[in-house]
């Protein structure tokens, strides 16, 4: 008998049939736990600011997905993700180079030679290639969250 009396005796039980269902269910649920690291990272990537997003993208790729359905929608944010990344960290080397010949630390040569107009033109193009996959990559993660109840 429990050392409280009988009116405790069977919570030790009820505590045990509550929290082992829940410990296994998380243990056991891969694609629960796979779909809310991914939404964390994209999550994370989103709230960033545009300066933080080149630094948060990579998050997005360490996601483990081993589950097919967490792979798809992985795929599709990493397409998303890295071509904003890749653009936003082309713009701010375009807009350090324009600085640098504006404050005289650079020659209109040497900033020619940095391909600041092809930088900027690839950038605007990959923004607009992110901009374009994202809605994709935030609709499938939703459905992926509904389906494992999140």
């Amino acid at each position: 008998m429990n050392r409280h009396g009988p009116r405790f005796a069977h919570l030790g039980l009820v505590l045990a049939a509550v929290a082992l269902p829940l410990a296994t269910t998380a243990c056991a649920n891969p694609k629960k736990q796979q779909t809310q690291s991914l939404a964390m990272a994209v999550e994370r990537f989103l709230r960033a600011d545009n300066a933080a997003r080149p630094a948060a993208a990579p998050a997005i790729v360490a996601v483990v997905a081993t589950e097919p359905e967490v792979q798809t929608v992985k795929s599709s944010c990493i397409e998303a993700t890295e071509a904003t990344a890749r653009a936003l960290t082309l713009k701010s080397e375009v807009e350090q180079g324009l600085d640098d010949l504006q404050k005289g630390k650079i020659t209109k040569a040497q900033a020619s030679g940095r391909n600041l107009d092809e930088k900027l033109a690839l950038a605007m193009g990959l923004l607009e290639k992110g901009k374009a996959k994202m809605p994709a990559c935030e609709e499938q993660l939703m459905a992926l969250k509904q389906s494992v109840g999140l």
